[in-house]
């Protein structure tokens, strides 16, 4: 098909780009090439919903169900719409110096599996503890809710005694004098280059020390996705949640 003989269907396929379908979708249906379809939008005017950039949650081309596992080990739901990401949005929004990147779209599960439960949603401050210490295990009967993090950790670090070394203390020493001396710099960049080795170097210890094994692909890591999903269907106080997870198929 030539970009002459799509002109006929000039109208049909506005009223697709408005129901916001993808252009491959609107390809397979009027039976045109996906590079034809894009060289007569452009050669004709016609402007898409998405005109640049990738597209999200559903629509994307990696979409996965909307389930993640953080480096953590910690689930992840896909709810942009959730007042934990709308309020976080609008803040950062408000912020000149925030990155549009940035903006929160996803909540950790064992959060909704709570808020599901109590039917009302979490108050930021509030903390959701894990009885057993293991953060992929999200069923109701293991979560225990919190005011704030002050009375989670008074409950949860009651009769530990960090077992610090001389030096893990060294190492905490070096960390807080070198953010200090920072401090004293407009930016990071006008730090002197032991400093940011130091963060650089850190900062990539922190990230693998964070990497539990249940991170690694494997059938340890589907069975707890697996499982995940299960949960999410159980959630029926989430009416927008069970239209994107459940009606759509993905999961």
């Amino acid at each position: 098909m030539f970009q002459s003989d799509l002109d006929a269907y000039r109208d049909e396929i506005v009223l697709l780009i408005n129901q916001d379908l993808t252009l491959s979708e609107i390809a397979a249906r009027t039976g045109c090439g996906y590079n034809t379809l894009i060289r007569w939008k452009k050669s004709r005017g016609v402007k898409s919903k998405h005109s640049t950039g990738p597209r999200q949650g559903p629509k994307a081309k990696g979409w996965k169900g909307g389930v993640r596992l953080t480096h953590a080990g910690y689930v992840e739901v896909y709810m942009p719409w959730h007042p934990a990401c709308t309020e976080a949005n609008a803040q950062r929004k408000s912020n000149p110096n925030d990155r549009a990147y940035n903006r929160k779209k996803y909540i950790q599960l064992h959060r909704l599996v709570v808020e599901n439960h109590l039917q009302r949603f979490l108050d930021p401050r509030e903390v959701v503890h894990h009885r057993d210490d293991d953060p992929t295990n999200n069923d109701i009967a293991n979560l225990e809710l919190f005011s704030s993090n002050a009375d989670h950790l008074s409950c949860s670090l009651a009769g530990k005694c960090p077992n610090w070394t001389q030096e893990g203390i060294h190492n905490l020493q070096l960390s807080t004098s070198l953010r200090h001396d920072i401090g004293h710099f407009q930016s990071t960049a006008d730090a002197p280059e032991y400093t940011r080795d130091f963060h650089r170097l850190k900062k990539q210890l922190d990230t693998s020390a964070r990497i539990p094994s249940r991170m690694a692909d494997g059938p340890e890591r589907e069975q707890v996705l697996s499982r995940s999903k299960q949960i999410l269907r159980n959630l029926t106080w989430f009416p927008r949640l069970s239209a994107l997870h459940q009606d759509q198929g993905q999961i």
